[in-house]
């Protein structure tokens, strides 16, 4: 038994073909439509060390332009072990909009990645925007 080829054809839709045996079997898989949160994990998975992307540029790749506050409550409600570099997000206008302990350990994240954050909280968008 040998999978020959898998390739996702659509978003959602996998074509799968496989040999058993000598014969040649074809699979068409249908997966769930991922949610709207389940994308915005996705995009930010994505985001490159050493590059930042606002919570617009999240909403909008994520699929919902208009919906960077719900990308902000999506990451508020990360469990504090999370592997997701939460951190690369910021607001649209290059700034850390947290506060306090939460805000350092975001600057401190950036500087580790290479990125300059001004005593202010500020990021350069034309400097360390992702841009895919």
């Amino acid at each position: 038994m040998g999978v020959r080829n898998a390739s996702l054809i659509a978003p959602t839709v996998v074509l799968l073909s496989i040999t058993i045996e000598s014969r040649y079997l074809l699979f068409i898989m249908c997966l769930p439509e991922p949610s709207f949160e389940q994308r915005v994990w996705l995009v930010i998975n994505a985001i490159p060390r050493g590059n930042v992307a606002s919570y617009g540029d999240v909403a909008h790749l994520a699929g919902h332009p208009r919906a960077a506050r719900q990308v902000g409550r999506i990451l508020k409600h990360l469990p504090n072990h999370s592997q997701l570099p939460w951190h690369r997000v910021i607001s649209q206008q290059g700034k850390i909009s947290l506060s306090g302990t939460r805000g350092a350990v975001q600057s401190d994240a950036l500087r580790q990645e290479g990125i300059e954050v001004s005593e202010a909280g500020r990021i350069d968008m034309k400097r360390y925007r992702w841009r895919p």
